[in-house]
Parts: C-alpha cells; structure tokens; sequence
C-alpha cells in the first residue's frame, strides 16, 4: 500500500522542502526598497511607515534591506485575529490618537489665551485707576 512506504512521505516532505528553498533563493538576501515592497506585497509609502527594520547603507545613494531581518520582523507579527481580538485592554495594542493630543493642544493654547486676557485686562484696569 501507498501509506506503507516510509520513504514516500521523506521524498514529499523532501520536494516540499526544496520547493520552499527555491522561492527562497529567488529573492536575494539584500532587498532593494522597490524588491522588499514586492516581497511583501506593500506599497513603498506603506512599507516605510510600518517597518522597523534598518536599511543597510552601501553607498550614498545606495540603501537595501536584510531578508532575513524582513522575515524575522514578518515572523513576529501576531495573527490578524489575536492582534484584534477582544479581551484585556491591557492586551490590545495601543493606538496613537493624533486627534486626541491635537484637541488637549488646543484646549490648553485656548485657556493660555484666556489666563492672558484676563491678566491683560487686571493689568489695565489697575493701571487706570488714579493713585491716591
């Protein structure tokens, strides 16, 4: 029988791996920004803004990206469903909220002007007060 023959499954596992280095070998180790954006299925805009890996300067104009530290960063990532799934807050990944510091930077610039203008006017009335 088929499932009886131990060295099928090697010779399948063996061609599967193979297989996977080949795709492998097709990439180069050293990704050029337009490369690592096509390996990832990115936008070079997108790529930029996500990416914590460093590019390895080799020249002045001259910049690419490791693909074992892409796949390593790739690897960490956790899975869409436990990156977003209920539970502890504490849990969740935070958010920057840009419109959250933007509307205390307001509040605050608002009551500056406010403490001002008040000062302004204490100042002025004392000011036009004869003295005595």
């Amino acid at each position: 029988m088929l499932g009886d023959d131990p060295s099928l499954g090697a010779r399948c596992l063996d061609a599967s791996a193979q297989r996977k280095v080949q795709v492998l070998n097709a990439w180069p180790l050293l990704l050029s920004l337009e490369q690592v954006c096509a390996y990832l299925d990115l936008s070079p805009v997108t790529f930029r803004r996500v990416c914590p890996v460093p590019a390895v300067a080799l020249g002045a104009a001259v910049a690419r990206w490791n693909r074992n530290q892409i796949d390593e960063w790739v690897n960490s990532l956790p899975p869409k469903n436990q990156a977003f799934a209920g539970g502890n807050a504490a849990d969740q990944p935070r958010r920057y909220q840009p419109a959250e510091a933007v509307a205390d930077e307001r509040r605050n610039e608002a009551l500056q002007k406010i403490r001002d203008r008040h000062h302004g006017r204490a100042k002025a009335k004392n000011s036009s007060c004869p003295a005595r």
